[in-house]
């Protein structure tokens, strides 16, 4: 997945259904059949975020290293540093998406993040 997502540098639809691959093959190795199957159920809503938080800028210089890191941190087994890697993704997104959301709800997400 991450090889595609490098390789469709030009290509949104087949950057993103890369995107959705490679999340939909972390919840496959959950082997948790509810998230599977809402994850299934739901791909097509998926890959719409994903379009939409792809388009923009610095997304793709982003998004591959740090899907590489948090796939080499679950390979190592090293369930802290999958943690730490996910809440730092996660605080980068809020951060590069805040502008995104209406002003009450941006300081809403600033306040909860700076409390996680």
């Amino acid at each position: 997945c991450l090889q595609e997502m490098s390789d469709a540098e030009d290509d949104n639809d087949r950057y993103n259904l890369a995107d959705y691959n490679f999340h939909y093959a972390g919840v496959l190795a959950s082997h948790n059949d509810m998230l599977i199957q809402a994850m299934a159920a739901n791909e097509a809503s998926i890959i719409s975020i994903f379009t939409a938080m792809n388009a923009v800028p610095d997304s793709r210089s982003f998004a591959v290293p740090s899907h590489r890191m948090i796939m080499e941190n679950i390979k190592s087994g090293e369930v802290s540093k999958v943690v730490a890697a996910y809440r730092d993704m996660g605080k980068y997104n809020l951060t590069r998406l805040n502008r995104f959301f209406r002003k009450e709800e941006a300081e809403n997400r600033d306040k909860e993040s700076a409390i996680g």
